[in-house]
């Protein structure tokens, strides 16, 4: 009797950046979009967030691609506005969190603002958006 192959966590030929959620996605069978929205939900939360990033990154290194994945010739897909409008809205969150930390008036160091760090989020989130917002309007052949 023939056992079935194991099952391997591999990055995934439907991808969006790295592979890595839509691997995830394959290997527990569920939606990659579910798992995509948690990515990005645990990327928002305070510390975790930087764990969940340099998670994702070693991820992406480690896991080999899925042999469907290397198969496929790859096809540039039409994403429309899409990478435009998360861009903007990258770059929106992240200015309305500098703002709220440094303050309207930029008197943030009054009310003990100044702190290592204070500001590593938000930038990290403006610097996302703007290169989210860059990559959307190259021209594609």
């Amino acid at each position: 009797m023939n056992e079935p192959a194991p099952r391997r966590l591999t990055r995934s030929g439907d991808r969006r950046l790295g592979g890595v959620c839509a691997g995830i996605a394959e290997y527990l069978a569920l939606d990659p979009t579910v798992v995509r929205v948690i990515a990005v939900l645990l990327l928002l939360v305070g510390p975790i967030g930087g764990f969940t990033f340099l998670g994702y990154i070693v991820l992406w290194i480690v896991l080999p691609e899925s042999p469907a994945a290397t198969a496929q010739p790859r096809v540039p897909r039409d994403r429309g506005d899409t990478g435009f409008i998360i861009g903007l809205g990258l770059l929106a969150i992240g200015a309305w969190l500098l703002v709220s930390r440094i303050g309207w008036m930029g008197m943030g160091w009054m009310h003990g603002g100044w702190l290592p760090g204070f500001a590593s989020g938000p930038l990290l989130l403006i610097t996302a958006g703007v290169v989210v917002v860059m990559l959307s309007r190259r021209k594609r052949p």
